[in-house]
């Protein structure tokens, strides 16, 4: 007869669902701050809401070639557009997740709607953006840009739901751009 062992390991940094708790950081190459610039439109059918967009917002924020993180933040800078007038989507808390891999970045966010036509839906969005140029974090020139290729966000709830939004287009603008070192 052979016996088996079976150990439970329980790993500290992520929540009971298995992802990253908030506020985690953690990279395999050098966190560096840089100057971010983001432009985001899907277009959204289901409910009243025509588009969901982020156009041309620009912040400081840390970014890595490879590694993760987690983050609750206010979160005011997305729009929703219904009957062709854009009007702010607001959050008090958004969850983010973010991974890096070789420049390359997913990122994953969630909360509840807080002000607005859309108060008290939920929202969930995933995205993976991929460097322009394709030796990524590996290359001499490092990245300074990604492209969106994967979009899908969500509204549910009995204000703005049920609404699905799927990619038009997206970009990310690093400056200055990042390596792996």
């Amino acid at each position: 007869m052979q016996e088996t062992c079976s150990k439970t390991v329980r790993n500290n940094n992520v929540n009971k669902n298995g992802l990253p708790k908030t506020g985690e950081k953690h990279a395999i190459t050098p966190f560096v701050n840089v100057n971010f610039t983001i432009s985001e439109l899907a277009k959204c059918t289901g409910a009243q809401v025509q588009y969901l967009q982020l156009l041309d917002f620009s912040l400081p924020f840390d970014v890595t070639c490879n590694g993760y993180f987690s983050m609750e933040t206010v979160w005011n800078e997305y729009e929703i557009v219904v009957d062709g007038q854009a009007e702010k989507l607001l959050f008090d808390k958004l969850s983010v997740y973010i991974s890096h891999l070789n420049g390359d970045m997913n990122e994953v966010n969630h909360g509840v709607v807080t002000g607005g036509r859309c108060a008290g839906d939920t929202f969930f969005m995933s995205m993976a953006y991929v460097a322009d140029d394709q030796e990524g974090c590996a290359g001499g020139k490092g990245v300074s840009s990604l492209t969106l290729r994967a979009f899908e966000a969500r509204l549910t709830g009995p204000k703005c739901g049920p609404t699905t939004c799927t990619m038009e287009s997206g970009h990310i603008h690093f400056d200055p751009p990042i390596h792996n070192n």
